[in-house]
């Protein structure tokens, strides 16, 4: 088999990979959220985030924080824990939830168990008011979000 050939194969199966249904059985809300959502979301909140983690906003939308290089578990509880400083209203639950669901759909998922902690998180963006959102009303947002996105 020539070099063309090996590489039309190589092609073929990218293409078919790409594009069978999928299965993922352990995706976390906040471990799916957008390199750039994220850095936005800070900056909407005048969050900074650490510069061991985040060192510069993303150019573009792939993903790139979680893979610019080798992690220790240790550096990825770090970097997650940043999240939440993010993620701190319903609207930003809303958002990272339709996100995610946009995401594993492109990539063809036709099961996910998305899992998340209910948190007590404000009800409105900044600038708003400073009222508590109750777990059930955390739980009733990503619930919308499945909703609207089906």
């Amino acid at each position: 088999m020539g070099s063309s050939e090996k590489k039309d194969t190589n092609d073929d199966m990218d293409d078919f990979i790409k594009r069978i249904p999928k299965v993922e059985l352990h995706a976390h809300l906040n471990g799916c959220i957008r390199e750039t959502t994220l850095f936005e979301l800070a900056k909407e909140r005048g969050v900074t985030l650490s510069q061991h983690h985040f060192a510069e906003e993303p150019t573009s939308d792939d993903h790139s924080m979680y893979n610019v290089r080798p992690r220790s578990l240790q550096d990825c509880f770090d970097m997650f824990a940043e999240i939440p400083k993010c993620v701190n209203d319903l609207a930003a639950l809303a958002r990272i939830t339709t996100e995610a669901l946009e995401d594993f759909a492109i990539h063809h998922v036709v099961y996910l168990e998305l899992r998340s902690t209910p948190k007590q998180l404000l009800v409105s963006s900044p600038g708003g008011s400073s009222e508590l959102a109750s777990k059930r009303q955390y739980c009733l947002t990503i619930i919308q979000c499945m909703k609207d996105f089906e």
